[in-house]
């Protein structure tokens, strides 16, 4: 359903249509003509972005292409048009820029955009703001019934009533091509939203390809096709980046990991039937301490692959079944003083890995699930 906010970039539309609707607009009924030609973006004098912000750069070309695309044909004969002409918008971004930066929870997304002709101008404090007020410029143009691209004089101040706005993608259960995610992010910005929340792997597959341990996607991807090399995610994150949007991994456990077991032996606790092993296994063994040797090189390698401040840790849906049939585990309990009480267990795996991933100046994440289950958390956690 998201993408087919692409769709009304294909047909022309009787007015201006603004989504998602800016906080204060003021559409006159006075019209300017826009044309390919003539009109181009550039930076107000005073901005502190300018020709080597490549981030605007590249949204400049991005969205005159939106606006003028050659799909848009002529729609009828020709029109003797007396409007202004709308020739420029200028751009002015007032703080330090952030060009070069990766937007962030508390990223400034607000501007101020005034339409009037023959130049027109969006103001921001952060490139962040330039981003939403050009996809706003952009849904103002529509053609008219002759195929004229036309604008309203307008007057409109916006800044999102939620800091994070987001989707989420499983690529999982469903490997989804590097054209896919680049596409969903395409419209993410059209609708602009700026979390794209990455469920990169669970139990069905292990797509995300590991430099430290090759062996998790090698052995755990359904084939070596489908999985996401360093530069596929390095190619989505700057992708992403250039639209304003934020790259929130998930690395959900110690759940939700039965494809991580088939490359790192030792990791999943084997499960029992009576006395003997079944052949099967649960989650995370949370008793060794080769797990969380583990977990600690590999979200340091994390850390360093995916730049935003969060890492979702997951933690939702632990099936005790096979922890309760482990004798090594419920040996674990009884000495730690839990009983048979596993969601102490849970807390305790939780508890570590919290610790690890602040080891590496990362915040955390977590499913509601680990809040009902009453596990002990680190101020912080979200």
């Amino acid at each position: 359903a998201l993408l087919a906010a692409l769709a009304p970039r294909s047909f022309a539309a009787p007015g201006p249509t603004l989504w998602p609707m800016p906080l204060s607009v003021k559409l006159s009924p006075r019209l300017l003509v826009v044309s390919r030609e003539n009109f181009s973006f550039s930076y107000d004098p005073s901005s502190t972005a300018g020709p080597s912000c490549s981030l605007l750069q590249e949204a400049f070309r991005r969205y005159h292409d939106y606006i003028f695309d050659l799909k848009k044909s002529q729609l009828g004969p020709p029109k003797r048009n007396s409007a202004v002409e709308l020739k420029q918008l200028l751009v002015s971004v007032v703080l330090e820029s952030e060009c070069d930066l990766y937007p962030n929870i508390t990223s400034d997304e607000s501007y101020t955009l005034a339409v009037a002709g023959p130049v027109a101008f969006l103001q921001a404090n952060r490139v962040w703001g330039g981003l939403r007020g050009l996809e706003t410029f952009s849904q103002l143009i529509y053609q008219d019934s002759y195929g004229t691209f036309t604008i309203n004089e307008a007057n409109i101040i916006d800044s999102p009533r939620f800091p994070h706005r987001g989707i989420l993608i499983d690529t999982a259960r469903h490997f989804l091509p590097i054209k896919s995610i680049l596409k969903t992010l395409d419209a993410m910005a059209f609708n602009k939203f700026n979390v794209l929340h990455w469920h990169i792997v669970d139990d069905q597959s292990f797509p995300y390809q590991s430099v430290a341990f090759p062996e998790l996607s090698n052995k755990g991807s359904y084939t070596l096709s489908h999985v996401y090399t360093p530069n596929d995610v390095r190619a989505v994150i700057e992708y992403a980046r250039l639209r304003g949007i934020r790259v929130l991994p998930e690395f959900d456990s110690p759940g939700h990991t039965q494809s991580w077991g088939k490359g790192q032996k030792n990791l999943l606790t084997p499960c029992y039937n009576g006395p003997e092993q079944s052949g099967t296994f649960g989650p995370i063994n949370p008793i060794l301490n080769s797990t969380y040797c583990f977990l600690a090189q590999f979200f340091k390698e994390v850390g360093t692959v995916f730049p935003d401040h969060f890492v979702h840790l997951g933690g939702d849906e632990v099936d005790f079944t096979c922890w309760e049939s482990n004798p090594e585990v419920l040996d674990f309990m009884k000495r730690k003083g839990f009983g048979r009480d596993f969601q102490r267990l849970e807390s305790f795996y939780i508890q570590k890995l919290l610790y690890i991933v602040s080891t590496i100046n990362k915040g955390a994440i977590v499913w509601q699930e680990v809040f009902d289950d009453h596990v002990k958390l680190k101020p912080g956690t979200v």
